[in-house]
């Protein structure tokens, strides 16, 4: 029993950590660029192998079906694929 008290003082204190930490990167705009990077260098690298799978879907069955279920509504093709030598 004792290790059940210690172990919920623990999170809460850590929980009231995290939460002061995030109210202070939402105050300082911190957290904002940060979502903004993280979202930047995901859509970066995901048009790169994107990219990658379109080249090899000419040549493998397997690749074209990876691709296509990666991307089924063609909203990546449309929204990140802009460039004409990436395109599907």
């Amino acid at each position: 029993m004792h290790f059940e008290v210690n172990y919920l003082t623990k999170r809460r204190e850590r929980l009231e950590r995290e939460e002061d930490k995030a109210i202070q990167m939402a105050q300082e705009g911190t957290y904002s660029r940060m979502v903004d990077k993280f979202l930047s260098t995901f859509n970066d690298n995901l048009k790169k192998l994107l990219g990658s799978l379109a080249q090899g879907m000419r040549y493998e069955q397997h690749i074209s079906n990876l691709a296509t279920r990666l991307d089924y509504n063609m909203f990546y093709q449309l929204n990140l694929m802009q460039e004409k030598d990436l395109m599907f």
